[in-house]
């Protein structure tokens, strides 16, 4: 056989060089043993037609209803500026003596940077399991 069929005669899984597929075409697909399908977990549904969240989010139209309802999560404004700020003038304020003060506003200005990380963190946690979720496209429901 010409050597620009599919498999190569180097593979080395004897059920790949019987067969001999054209290099315009794929082989056709392969059950993986042991892999199951994904279905819907719902036990009204149990669809095979699932889809991931996400592409099927994107490829529905604009004027779609259902594209704010499976809309991904909103993503902060995180700005630590407020908090580098108080950071400073607690520390400023702490060089002109008044050291309870400064020590409280400083506290205070790192206590805002923990919040607004912890934000961040939540809102970025919520992303990627929207973006690991599917959608059954029999009854709708996200899982």
């Amino acid at each position: 056989m010409p050597s620009e069929l599919w498999p190569r005669p180097h593979c080395p899984n004897p059920a790949c060089r019987t067969a001999r597929y054209p290099t315009t075409l794929l082989p056709p697909p392969r059950r993986i043993p042991g892999v199951a399908a994904i279905a819907c977990p719902s036990p009204k549904c149990s669809s095979p037609n699932v889809a991931d969240l996400p592409h099927y989010w994107q490829s529905l139209p604009a004027e779609s209803p259902l594209k704010a309802k499976y809309a991904p999560p909103a993503r902060p404004k995180v700005s630590y500026w407020a908090a580098l700020l108080a950071i400073a003038v607690g520390i400023l304020v702490l060089t002109e003596g008044a050291i309870l003060l400064g020590l409280l506003i400083a506290a205070g200005g790192a206590g805002w940077g923990a919040v607004v990380y912890k934000a961040a963190a939540l809102a970025e946690a919520q992303r990627t399991a929207w973006e690991q979720s599917h959608v059954c496209l029999a009854c709708t429901g996200t899982f």
